[in-house]
């Protein structure tokens, strides 16, 4: 922003930023532990883009979490942000967001669920990958705690396709009961083999830090 100094902000014109942010919540997820970090610049008056790299295995994830060795993940995200509202340090921005997952693992003692006719194919241990593509609509709350640091809230709605397979099934029985986990749901995730397509979900927190001021 012209004429800004460090930690002053025009309030009659937009906030422009170029930040690092780092996502709170994601390291601690009870199925998929990973590390999450964006990088945004801002491009013009009101228009930001960002992309967000995450990462996460068996040795970074909580040990409640992962026991399995061959937990990977991978993640890539890249988004287009208008900024629509800008009052003092608080910035209001609606974004289109795309990404990629690459989920693999070595599951024991699990099944792979089929359908209502042929049911569940229970397996001693299996090689699991799974990966989803999909794209969001997302709306998110920026405030700034300091010159530097700030907080974003962040929220989205979309759609995604996602390609589970199983490899290398060690299998111990077919049954045709409905198998629930230890919480009592019926979690398909990762135990339905093939391509789905459905609606997706996103929220988070994260920790920016402010890189350069426009």
């Amino acid at each position: 922003m012209k004429g800004q100094n460090q930690g002053e902000y025009n309030k009659y014109e937009f906030l422009r930023t170029d930040y690092l942010a780092f996502e709170l919540l994601s390291p601690i997820h009870f199925q998929t532990p990973r590390f999450k970090l964006e990088y945004n610049r801002s491009l013009a008056r009101r228009w930001d883009a960002s992309l967000t790299l995450g990462y996460g295995n068996a040795h970074l994830a909580p040990s409640y979490v992962k026991d399995e060795d061959n937990y990977r993940l991978f993640e890539i995200r890249h988004a287009w942000k208008f900024q629509l509202i800008r009052k003092g340090s608080f910035r209001y921005f609606l974004s289109l967001e795309g990404f990629y997952i690459l989920h693999k693992d070595t599951y024991h003692d699990s099944y792979i669920y089929f359908n209502d006719e042929i049911g569940d194919l229970f397996f001693k241990q299996a090689d699991f990958q799974r990966e989803k593509l999909g794209v969001l609509a997302k709306s998110s709350f920026h405030f700034m705690l300091g010159n530097r640091l700030g907080l974003i809230l962040y929220g989205g709605l979309g759609v995604r396709v996602r390609n589970n397979k199983f490899s290398n099934v060690v299998p111990l029985s077919l049954s045709m009961e409905e198998f629930e986990d230890e919480f009592g749901f019926n979690v398909k995730y990762n135990q339905e083999e093939g391509k789905q397509f459905s609606g997706d979900f996103t929220a988070g927190v994260r920790v920016s830090y402010v890189l350069k001021f426009r």
